[in-house]
């Protein structure tokens, strides 16, 4: 089984039966890890105040995750 926590804490798993199955799902699931660390270290720049980021800052943050390429990330992080 190959267990997987996305930045936004929902966890994945995945049963694999043979390594074959296993090697796969660690390749499908390592694009995920990547995106996760570069979402991150990019959300990590901004305060968070009573669990969401201040106002002030959202059209900071959307422009930010955009020029990395995760623009449909920000419509569900920024409300």
């Amino acid at each position: 089984m190959v267990e997987f926590t996305d930045f936004m804490g929902k966890q994945h798993r995945i049963v694999c039966n043979n390594r074959r199955k296993l090697a796969e799902a660690n390749e499908f699931l390592k694009m995920f890890k990547t995106e996760s660390v570069a979402i991150n270290k990019i959300l990590s720049e901004y305060p968070v105040v009573m669990g969401k980021f201040p106002t002030k800052y959202h059209s900071e943050i959307k422009k930010e995750l955009a020029s990395a390429g995760f623009s449909t990330v920000s419509n569900f992080l920024i409300k």
